[in-house]
């Protein structure tokens, strides 16, 4: 399985701007309906609502990959475009072990 996270840092009190973009594409909708999408969370950071988390569940890089090429994900990136105050940051991980 793959963690993906993607991290937003929103200008000073636009996170919830940041979150009505996500909604407002349906990223989330969209994602769900992709081969190999096993589930989404977004969440805001506790110290600092303009940090937004968008933490996806895939079954392999190599579908996450042609997520990350497809329409949604440029339109999510054209529509943030002014609320952040540096680039998204996009990391990928193999999860090794979890515990439930």
């Amino acid at each position: 399985m793959i963690r993906t996270m993607l991290f937003l840092h929103a200008r000073p009190g636009r996170g919830s701007d940041v979150l009505h973009v996500v909604e407002r594409e349906s990223v989330l909708a969209v994602a769900r309906e992709q081969p190999g999408f096993l589930g989404v969370e977004v969440a805001t950071s506790v110290a600092d609502e303009d940090d937004v988390v968008i933490v996806g569940f895939w079954s392999s890089v190599e579908l996450y990959e042609r997520w990350r090429a497809g329409p949604a994900p440029s339109r999510l990136a054209e529509q943030l475009e002014g609320l952040l105050t540096a680039d998204p940051i996009d990391s990928v991980y193999h999860v090794v072990e979890t515990v439930g």
